[in-house]
């Protein structure tokens, strides 16, 4: 839990962008807990399994019972049970869960009997004894009895299994759940209460079984729930909760309910300035109320912290925050030319993007790189491919490039790279199709623009940036290899009104 003291602060800077009204608002407080990454919510739902509120597999998967759990966690500390958390009720979960794990001296431990990996309660637990297929931890008194399962599937199968621990005599099964490759079953038995989760892995059955004394049910609930979530069948595979969790969402490192970011539609008669291009032609509002959170990405172009975006993504804002790296100061935004210039303080562990040596060529292939439609796909970085459809804009505008890769509102800011991962351009907006239906009787594809490099490049030498080249390369990489490479230094921008 001390990992979770490590982020309070993107969680803070997220509360306070909240506006008021959805504090009350479950929809609200869901597309809220959504948007935050991945790892804060699966340390927010361990904080709560530790101090006895949450009763779930710690899987990052935010519904309704683990916003009901920040509830209950807040009555009991006598505060108003609104469901988004103080920076002070945050500190005293993270101090209170810490406090109990360390006094069951819980650890993760690796069991060479089964080769799964198993949490350890071990002040609990002073006793060990190999078995013929596991091992048996146990207390001197006792109330505590562990042991560790691996059976042959060869002599058993995993619903025999299920059978046996659901209908032994004298025993009173609370809970049972059997979802084809495992099952967990609770109860109570010879005055103990026992669980007992188990896992068809490969050619075994691989599992644990505990039971301790009724005495202490008040606090083992708790430790069984986290035993089940740290449990992995194999030590070199991920954990139950590991492999429920959503890993798309992991990927996006941002701490702010995310909602699509004003992207400006290019009118169809002309190529008017950027400030002139309305947002409400792609779906956001042209003047969003007060307290309006929007998104928009944005990319690493210094060592020290840049990162390059659309004018219009930052326009009227009072906070801006990059990606998991908090707030960010807005250093110029230039609405004609449709770009701006953020800086973080926070150490940003990826390299600037390196802008082509040679401009963008017509049927070139490019890849568009972004955080759109958050609020909707709350799936974090998306990648499309295309080609250089136009070296112009609207009306021959020289400023801009056309290309074809799909984009939507939230890709503004985004970079548009070459197949050697070189930036060719800053990703700003895309033909408003309804409109040009409407005119010309017919609906455009793929129509999209995008800021020429040379623009963007001296933008960033006014500002005293000196943009990188690529490294040579012998070959051409595959796409998935360039952006493994780049990923990190694309991070979503969110903007508070």
């Amino acid at each position: 839990m001390r990992k979770l003291l490590s982020v309070i602060f993107i969680l803070v800077s997220a509360w306070v962008a909240l506006p008021v009204h959805a504090q009350e608002d479950d929809r609200r407080l869901h597309e809220f807990y959504s948007s935050l990454d991945l790892e804060i919510r699966v340390w927010l739902q361990r904080g709560l399994i530790w101090t006895d509120h949450y009763v779930g597999i710690a899987d990052g998967n935010f519904g309704g019972r683990s916003i009901d759990a920040v509830r209950s966690f807040q009555r009991s500390i006598n505060q108003v049970p609104n469901g988004i958390m103080t920076r002070e009720q945050l500190r005293r979960l993270s101090a209170e869960a810490d406090r109990i794990e360390s006094a069951f001296g819980y650890r993760l431990h690796h069991d060479p009997a089964t080769g799964a990996t198993i949490g350890l309660p071990g002040k609990f637990v002073s006793q060990v004894t190999n078995l013929r297929r596991g091992t048996q931890f146990a207390s001197s008194n006792g109330e505590v009895d562990m042991v560790t399962i691996r059976i042959p599937l060869a002599e058993r199968s995993l619903a025999d299994l299920y059978r046996i621990h659901t209908r032994k005599a004298g025993r009173s099964v609370e809970y049972s759940v059997f979802r084809g490759d495992w099952f967990v079953v609770t109860g109570k038995e010879d005055g103990k209460h026992f669980y007992v989760r188990a896992h068809s892995w490969g050619e075994d059955i691989r599992g644990f079984a505990i039971s301790y004394h009724a005495n202490l049910q008040q606090v083992f609930g708790r430790l069984t729930t986290a035993m089940s979530s740290d449990f992995k069948p194999d030590s070199s595979t991920r954990s139950v909760a590991e492999s429920r969790m959503d890993w798309g969402s992991f990927s996006a490192r941002f701490g702010g309910p995310p909602a699509p970011a004003p992207a400006p539609a290019p009118s169809i008669a002309a190529a008017p300035p950027v400030q002139s291009q309305s947002p409400s032609g792609v779906g956001g509002p042209s003047e969003p109320p007060k307290g309006n959170i929007t998104t928009g990405s944005g990319f690493l172009v210094s060592s020290s912290g840049h990162f390059l975006t659309n004018a219009h993504v930052v326009e009227s804002c009072r906070q801006v925050s990059v990606g998991m790296f908090g707030n960010a100061r807005l250093i110029d935004r230039d609405a004609t030319n449709d770009l701006a210039l953020l800086k973080v303080d926070a150490a940003v562990p990826a390299k600037p993007l390196a802008f082509s040596e040679i401009g963008p060529r017509l049927g070139e292939e490019v890849i568009a790189l972004g955080y759109p439609l958050q609020t909707i796909l709350q799936n974090g970085l998306n990648v499309t491919k295309g080609d250089v459809s136009s070296l112009a804009g609207m009306g021959g505008d020289s400023r801009f490039l056309q290309f074809t890769a799909a984009i939507q509102p939230g890709n503004s800011g985004g970079p548009l790279v070459s197949k050697r991962g070189a930036v060719l351009g800053v990703v700003t907006s895309k033909l408003n199709a309804m409109k040009v239906a409407s005119a010309v009787g017919d609906v455009p594809q793929s129509v999209n623009f995008a800021i020429q490099p040379q623009l963007a490049e001296l933008y960033l030498r006014r500002h005293g940036i000196g943009v990188t080249r690529p490294e040579p390369m012998d070959k051409t990489p595959e796409a998935h290899e360039i952006i493994a490479k780049i990923r990190d230094a694309v991070n979503i921008v969110i903007c508070t009104q």
